[in-house]
């Protein structure tokens, strides 16, 4: 009888432990599909629109997805330093990394640029609005 009760108790048990882990596989489920449509509306919302007017491109050619995402894109294959209030994108297949870290350093800090790092596969971009804060990703 105390075997027969065990077994009773044991996949009872095992019912509502199931029960339990089948609601919170729901509940994450539910929970991520939820972030992952709040993070689709902030992405391609005008909010990832940068605050500059002019964006500079430094590459050797053309991303419709990069003119989709900033204002008044101009291509460039050299960056003046005179540019100021403005974005510039670097791409990292035209320019070398010490290329890049080149213009970075020869920039003038008060002519407040907005850095932004193309990466290798076009699919994203790395703002950087200054030396001592965290980079922004726009997905392209």
């Amino acid at each position: 009888i105390y075997s027969f009760v065990d077994s009773i108790l044991e996949a009872e048990s095992k019912k509502y432990l199931m029960s339990s882990l089948s609601l919170i596989d729901s509940s994450i489920s539910a929970e991520l599909t939820f972030f992952t449509f709040f993070k689709s509306l902030f992405i391609n919302s005008d909010s990832t629109k940068s605050k500059f007017e002019k964006t500079f491109f430094i590459t050797d050619s053309v991303n419709h997805n990069v003119s989709k995402n900033y204002r008044n894109v101009i291509l460039k294959k050299e960056i003046d330093h005179s540019d100021n209030k403005c974005n510039i994108i670097l791409d990292p297949n035209y320019l070398t990394y010490n290329k890049i870290i080149e213009i970075i350093d020869g920039s003038n800090p008060s002519n407040n640029i907005n850095f932004c790092f193309l990466s290798k596969d076009y699919s994203y971009v790395i703002e950087s609005s200054g030396m001592n804060q965290k980079g922004k990703v726009v997905f392209l």
